[in-house]
């Protein structure tokens, strides 16, 4: 069984409650056989911690532990992971994690000014051509392209793109954009797509992995 060992590379701020939480994943988008591990950083003392890995509202673990390590399995996960003290639940994170053999995205989160500042990574990890992405912005809210790099684009409703190339395993491309809010501690919900023609399937599309809500106040 293969261990994800990314490091700080593979971590996001999770949702900021006001225990000044955030929720930390070594690798959301993980291959066949990986292992990670999600915990919650900042959490006060006596806390207990519930695990819904399938996002069905029923946790599959509840530890006072604030750090799990998970054998994902194949396929798209949302992940709700729910901050209980005194009976009370203090803060809920939800997270996508997307465990796939042929490639993966994911989207990391900043806030900056009272912006927010996203970087979305595409990783293959076979032969693939034309990779795209297709993420949906909050209605009303501002976007601006911060770097594109070589992402053909266009801004409507979300943004819509792709890269004229050809990639191979280990091969990352990235994207980096801003959201501005129309008012001051607004959440949104995050979703979008990445695509790509897999060598010997033709066209494949799956969940970008990530935060699903960030906020801070």
């Amino acid at each position: 069984m293969r261990r994800s060992v990314l490091g700080i590379l593979g971590l996001v701020l999770g949702v900021a409650s006001a225990w000044g939480m955030d929720l930390l994943v070594t690798d959301f988008i993980p291959s066949p056989g990986d292992t990670i591990a999600i915990w919650v950083a900042g959490a006060p003392d006596g806390a207990e911690f519930h695990w819904d890995l399938d996002g069905d509202g029923t946790p599959e673990k509840v530890t006072s532990e604030s750090r799990i390590e998970w054998a994902v399995p194949e396929g798209a996960h949302q992940v709700v992971v729910s901050v209980v003290l005194g009976g009370k639940t203090i803060a809920t994170f939800r997270a996508m994690v997307v465990c796939d053999s042929r490639f993966g995205a994911f989207q990391t989160v900043m806030l900056e000014r009272g912006q927010f500042i996203v970087t979305v990574v595409f990783r293959a990890k076979t032969v693939l051509r034309a990779p795209g992405l297709s993420l949906k912005t909050p209605v009303g809210w501002g976007t601006e392209m911060i770097d594109p790099g070589s992402f053909v684009y266009r801004l409507k409703g979300g943004i819509e793109g792709l890269w004229s190339l050809e990639l191979y395993p280990g091969d990352e491309l990235t994207i980096t954009y801003r959201l501005l809010p129309l008012a001051k501690g607004m959440a949104f919900t995050f979703s979008g797509t990445a695509s790509a023609f897999v060598e010997g399937e033709g066209y494949v599309e799956l969940p970008v992995a990530g935060l699903i809500n960030p906020y801070w106040p």
